[in-house]
């Protein structure tokens, strides 16, 4: 089934950078991106015998069609040594550094990449949702987070995102999600920053901050039987870089994970302030690890480091096309 694409922003060319120092920068504007990305986290190590380790692991950038990737510094220092990683990909495709830390102390990591982005758009025509490819069938199932399958999604599900059209759940999907759920101010914002709620939680609460937003989206298109992926990286608001997750829903007829965020209401693409680390099929898998003997300990602490972005250059969206009589949506980014 083809279908008019009504919400869909299309990004169709881009406008050279211009100065960026006292620049104001919204992010959802631009359409390519040269960074330094400095993401850094750090921890502690006890109880280690003569010739154990503990092994830390933590997600690392990798290269997409949308995203070139080049490491500047991949390190861990304790007690003035420096750790160089080994690097291992998980169930997911995710890529991650891998530190064997041999004895006990402080310690600190740092990750540094240059990284060089562009907005993630395809060209769509619509179809109807149908059983998906076995391999991506996992993302169509409950997770701890996404729960898809509760009465209170497939109740949400059935009344408010109509019809059997890919392209149009998706749209509606992220406009009604980002209409209801209220993003943390205040107060609220660090324990929800510092703390995940499930899909379920988020809709009597109605507030959150991205991964509440994200998992609810996931929710509601699994509900309709579209894999679905969360994808974490970072992002800028406006105002300051952090952490942030959006989603990625299956594209049986391209092939494709086609990226949307609830929190800043884009649906069909993405702009390239979204620096991509990893996806996954829920968020808890995205945390990072630390692996050690029984009679050891250790703890690590990222998730209030936020990452330091040295913008070097950008590029702004330069027009959008929106066309009702159009029966296929065409990306040229």
């Amino acid at each position: 089934m083809k279908k008019t694409l009504l919400l869909v922003v299309l990004i169709l060319a881009l406008i050279p950078a211009f100065s960026i120092a006292d620049e104001a920068i919204y992010p959802t504007t631009i359409g390519s991106l040269s960074t330094e990305v400095t993401l850094t986290g750090h921890g502690s190590v006890s109880g280690l015998a003569p010739g154990e380790d503990a092994r830390l692991q933590t997600i690392t950038f990798q290269q997409t069609d949308f995203q070139g990737v080049k490491v500047v510094r991949e390190e861990l220092h304790i007690n003035g040594e420096t750790i160089y990683p080994q690097y291992v990909l998980d169930e997911f495709g995710n890529k991650y550094v891998l530190f064997y830390i041999k004895q006990n102390g402080n310690f600190d990591y740092d990750i540094v990449a240059d990284v060089n982005r562009r907005a993630m758009a395809y060209s769509l025509t619509d179809f109807n949702i149908s059983d998906p490819p076995e391999s991506v069938q996992k993302y169509t199932l409950p997770t701890e987070k996404v729960e898809s399958n509760t009465t209170e999604i497939l109740t949400l599900e059935n009344n408010k995102i109509y019809g059997n059209s890919f392209v149009s759940s998706l749209n509606q999907t992220i406009d009604w999600v980002n209409g209801y759920v209220t993003y943390a101010s205040g107060n609220d914002f660090r324990r929800y920053y510092l703390e995940q709620y499930s899909a379920v939680e988020t809709l009597p609460n109605r507030t959150g901050v991205c991964d509440e937003f994200a998992e609810l989206g996931a929710a509601i298109l699994r509900a309709k039987n579209i894999p679905v992926r969360i994808a974490i990286g970072l992002t800028y608001d406006g105002e300051a870089w952090g952490n942030h997750a959006w989603i990625e829903a299956y594209d049986a007829k391209l092939n494709a994970w086609i990226p949307s965020d609830p929190t800043f209401r884009e649906a069909g693409f993405v702009d390239a302030m979204h620096i991509k680390l990893g996806a996954f099929d829920d968020i808890t898998n995205s945390k990072a690890k630390c692996l050690y003997p029984g009679t050891a300990k250790c703890t690590i602490e990222n998730q209030t480091d936020l990452p330091q972005v040295e913008i070097l250059d950008k590029g702004y969206m330069g027009s959008v096309e929106l066309d009702s009589n159009i029966e296929t949506l065409k990306a040229n980014v």
